[in-house]
């Protein structure tokens, strides 16, 4: 799956260039004439996208927290697939529905820290859902941590921190049913899946 892209007068607003320029423009303080100037350099910023390292692409648990992301033989094959798609081209992750992550449940952050003993709440993540060709989602969910460089030219990577495949981390409503009430359903389902995410996708590619 190819890289979701827009022309830049129709970026979304929720794409990762357009929340990264809403970032730098926040916390650069200057008189309003350069000001200016450095919204206009950083108003195309598009990140370099990785992954933060190669233990993200290991499946964890955390049990007291009601998180897993290993897969099961009957996992959908939509997630193993959309897995797959991440490994191969990191990319894809920026989609018009990322947003900023709000830290409104301690959860968040003791699932990150999986992957990431430092990260804390001043740390910018984004929280994103891939999407098939024509705009609709996808259910696979991803994390990921922003770094910008303000000097000597505005610069910004953003590292895939934790895939979701489950939503576990920041559990919604779903089908008429309370978050809290999906969020213990789908981790019992899935409480004992066994296959790493790492291990699957080197079965697909033969190695």
């Amino acid at each position: 799956m190819s890289k979701v892209s827009f022309k830049d007068s129709f970026r979304p607003k929720g794409s990762f260039e357009r929340l990264i320029s809403n970032k730098f423009e926040g916390s650069f303080v200057s008189e309003s004439n350069k000001k200016g100037r450095f919204k206009n350099e950083v108003s195309g910023i598009t990140p370099e996208i990785s992954f933060f390292s190669n233990d993200v692409k290991k499946s964890k648990n955390l049990t007291e927290n009601k998180f897993t992301n290993f897969l099961s033989n009957s996992t959908e094959q939509l997630i193993k697939t959309c897995i797959y798609d991440i490994f191969d081209n990191p990319n894809i992750i920026d989609t018009p529905n990322a947003d900023a992550v709000r830290f409104t449940d301690p959860k968040i952050l003791n699932c990150l820290k999986l992957y990431h003993a430092t990260v804390s709440e001043e740390c910018l993540i984004i929280k994103s859902n891939l999407i098939d060709e024509v705009g609709l989602p996808k259910p696979v969910r991803v994390f990921s941590i922003v770094e910008m460089q303000h000097t000597p030219e505005p610069k910004a990577t953003s590292k895939i921190l934790l895939i979701d495949p489950f939503h576990l981390v920041i559990p919604s409503e779903h089908g008429g049913q309370a978050k809290r009430v999906v969020e213990e359903q789908t981790f019992l389902k899935n409480k004992d899946n066994r296959i790493c995410m790492n291990n699957y996708v080197k079965e697909i590619r033969g190695f």
